[in-house]
């Protein structure tokens, strides 16, 4: 029997791209968070839903975030591009895991046209500076944004209704599957409201301890392949 694979990701489409092609994924997949939700077909993408960050929120806080952090690495994720203003550590930490290339631009001009904004990605590697943006980005809990802690450096910021639940629910809805045919694998913050939406809840062992506590099963870490561990171990027992 085959079993369904969807990936629910942060990442943007681009940064899915080469996992989804080599598996030979032809099937729903979720980006940004939830903001964006697609399917694969024979290479093709065809969208199926779409959740942005309101035009002028996104330009707002990346050309603040700019003024108050210098040093912050920020990047703007519209559908198609990653788009940054300093090439970095926290740029170049990026590229290396997702071996993706990046736009460099100015975020004043790149605001002065309309864009589809899903993701603002902040990178900090000083945990001063970190509590400090999340002091700052609380004063903007009434502009219909959700901020989620990737691991310990990373923080995205996406609109309030791009969750990885929405994801799901829109899979289990269009498939006509319940929480007990899901089986979710994850490691962050960002995970938990997907975990909420599955029966089964499989967390790699590099999680942090609080995310492990969601777990039924813990599953050895993203470098020593643990989601095919989970399944050749767990999976097929469910």
């Amino acid at each position: 029997m085959q079993i369904p694979l969807t990936l629910v990701s942060a990442r943007a489409p681009m940064e899915m791209e080469d996992t989804i092609n080599k598996l030979d994924l032809n099937s729903i997949h979720v980006a940004f968070n939830g903001g964006l939700i697609y399917e694969v077909n024979n290479g093709k993408k065809n969208i199926l839903y779409k959740k942005y960050l309101q035009f002028s929120v996104a330009r707002e806080l990346a050309l603040v975030l700019r003024e108050q952090f210098p040093k912050l690495s920020i990047s703007v994720y519209d559908e198609e591009n990653w788009n940054t203003d300093i090439i970095d550590d926290g740029i170049l930490y990026k590229q290396n895991i997702t071996k993706k290339d990046f736009n460099i631009v100015n975020f004043k001009e790149y605001f002065n046209n309309y864009h589809e904004v899903f993701k603002l990605m902040l990178i900090t590697f000083d945990d001063n500076e970190m509590e400090k943006i999340n002091n700052f980005l609380a004063k903007y809990s009434d502009k219909n944004i959700s901020v989620l802690r990737s691991g310990k450096n990373h923080l995205e910021i996406t609109h309030s209704l791009a969750m990885k639940s929405t994801g799901i629910k829109f899979i289990q809805y269009l498939k006509n599957i319940t929480k007990k045919d899901c089986v979710a694998f994850g490691d962050g913050h960002n995970d938990i409201p997907m975990f909420e939406c599955t029966e089964y809840r499989v967390v790699m062992d590099n999680a942090l301890a609080d995310i492990k506590k969601y777990a039924n099963f813990v599953t050895k870490s993203n470098d020593k392949d643990g989601v095919v561990y989970a399944i050749k171990k767990y999976v097929k027992y469910l």
